[in-house]
């Protein structure tokens, strides 16, 4: 909690939707650039998937908070914007992962298929565990299950 009044919040956002996406971006911004640090220097194109997936689930563990807003908050976004490149890193970061898919399917780690349906079965995997540490307090040994996740 903040003491703000609302009116100063909607000086700077338009609405609620507006304020959540901004808080989302900076948080998916965040494991973004965490993400691609990380995979900087990795040539196996599955090694590149895990690495950038896992550094998505260590940044919310870091950051409950975060976690708990993206848990929460995320759904009540319109999906349009969400899902839009000129509203939403969100969308990069979708958009990032597609690219590792297909360069893994491109070098024969991963048979043909769709890319883009991959993607949002991994974010929904992502979705699920951190959920389920949120809400349930689930324990993830991220150094042990690495390889599982």
């Amino acid at each position: 909690r903040i003491d703000i009044a609302v009116g100063t919040i909607y000086t700077y956002f338009i609405n609620k939707d507006d304020l959540i996406l901004e808080a989302i971006n900076k948080i998916v911004g965040t494991i973004l650039t965490e993400a691609q640090i990380r995979i900087k220097y990795i040539t196996n194109p599955l090694e590149k998937i895990v690495t950038f997936l896992s550094a998505n689930l260590e940044v919310l563990y870091k950051r409950k908070d975060w976690g708990k807003l993206l848990a929460f908050e995320m759904y009540v976004v319109p999906q349009n914007l969400l899902m839009s490149p000129d509203h939403s890193i969100f969308a990069t970061y979708v958009h990032k992962l597609e690219e590792l898919i297909k360069e893994a399917i491109a070098k024969g780690y991963i048979k043909e298929q769709n890319t883009r349906l991959m993607a949002l079965h991994c974010l929904g995997s992502i979705d699920f565990l951190n959920r389920s540490w949120v809400v349930y307090d689930y324990k993830i040994d991220f150094k042990k299950d690495k390889e599982q996740v």
